[in-house]
């Protein structure tokens, strides 16, 4: 049933300590550890729960850098839920700019950056194909960020790479 099936995943998303002091916490859950980075999350069919370890990757990296590189504009590229970018956001980045091919992922990304506290002012998600929209590779291109979050398979990251590396501020 597919009811079932929409709901009944969600006794296995469990409060998920990632990295140093990120913890990854369903909106239907509690959470009573000490970890100060609490992102509230509510993937829907989206990809990006922390779970994969790719993502448990990129969060720590995200954790690191931002440590060391305050007030960061991101590129969130492929941003699914949008916690690669909420995280950046909760550990210092002064704004993220989401792209995802999924419009569903693009709507519960902004859910769960609201959920958070972000609002459009500081997360922005759109959905779209920079390998075939050049309006949307254009404005990408001209983003100067400083760090580009791309949790996807390689193959796209390579097709992408020309404008990926166009969307980064000098240095």
């Amino acid at each position: 049933d597919e009811k079932d099936w929409a709901d009944n995943w969600k006794q296995y998303f469990k409060p998920l300590e990632i990295g140093d002091n990120i913890v990854i916490k369903p909106t239907w859950e509690e959470y009573d550890g000490d970890r100060t980075t609490v992102l509230e999350l509510d993937p829907g069919s989206s990809f990006g729960t922390g779970q994969h370890e790719t993502t448990a990757l990129c969060l720590e990296l995200v954790e690191k850098y931002m440590a060391s590189h305050p007030n960061a504009s991101v590129l969130d590229m492929g941003c699914g839920s949008g916690i690669l970018g909420i995280a950046a956001l909760a550990l210092g980045a002064k704004s993220v700019f989401a792209v995802d091919i999924d419009e569903n992922a693009v709507n519960i990304a902004i859910e769960n950056a609201q959920k958070n506290g972000y609002s459009e002012n500081v997360f922005k998600a759109v959905c779209g194909n920079v390998n075939e929209n050049k309006y949307l590779a254009a404005k990408v291109c001209s983003l100067g960020c400083d760090i580009v979050l791309a949790n996807i398979v390689a193959d796209v990251i390579i097709m992408m790479a020309p404008v990926l590396a166009s969307s980064l501020s000098a240095g």
